[in-house]
């Protein structure tokens, strides 16, 4: 299962045009979600099934790479899509915490149980940042500094109440 986030900011309508809002903070939120069926590896780019022809990733303009895959959605997540967008934005899809005073690694609040001291490989609880001094853990959250980067995993063998938690915020988007 991927779920996307990326970097926002409140915008607002002036007599220019749209602009963000000066005061408004840099948000990190969660924005959709994809969960896998299928990989398809393409050692060419033109090697997908035909119905892959108009996809980025299979245009003859690619340059072939070892890691150029294609992950295909399941059709269905439980009682929600297998993939989607959450349309609207809702506190809970914020992962940057709202109360913690921001620098260069912008803090994230994520639920309690997400700490990395009660996960049995600590190395393995969000990819590379399971030994990052930068987490703190608090009674209802769990805070964590993170560097600017791209992706972020995590295993949900580790984690089952990840589970639940993403089905909540995928049932309430649709």
């Amino acid at each position: 299962l991927f779920l996307f986030f990326g970097l926002y900011r409140r915008t607002e309508f002036s007599a220019k045009g749209f602009r963000f809002v000066p005061t408004a903070p840099r948000l990190h939120v969660l924005w959709g979600w994809l969960r896998v069926k299928e990989l398809i590896v393409l050692p060419t780019p033109t090697a997908g099934p035909a119905w892959t022809v108009d996809h980025p990733h299979c245009q003859e303009r690619v340059k072939p790479y070892s890691n150029n895959v294609l992950f295909v959605a399941k059709q269905s997540f439980g009682d929600a899509a297998g993939s989607g967008v959450f349309r609207h934005f809702r506190p809970e899809l914020q992962l940057t915490a709202p109360d913690v005073k921001k620098d260069c690694c912008m803090p994230w609040q994520l639920p309690a149980w997400f700490y990395p001291g009660r996960c049995p490989e600590p190395l393995k609880a969000l990819s590379h940042l399971g030994d990052n001094p930068n987490w703190q853990v608090e009674p209802h959250r769990t805070l964590l500094r993170v560097p600017r980067a791209q992706e972020y995993v995590f295993d949900t063998a580790i984690y089952p109440e990840a589970i639940g938690w993403i089905r909540g915020l995928i049932a309430r988007a649709c």
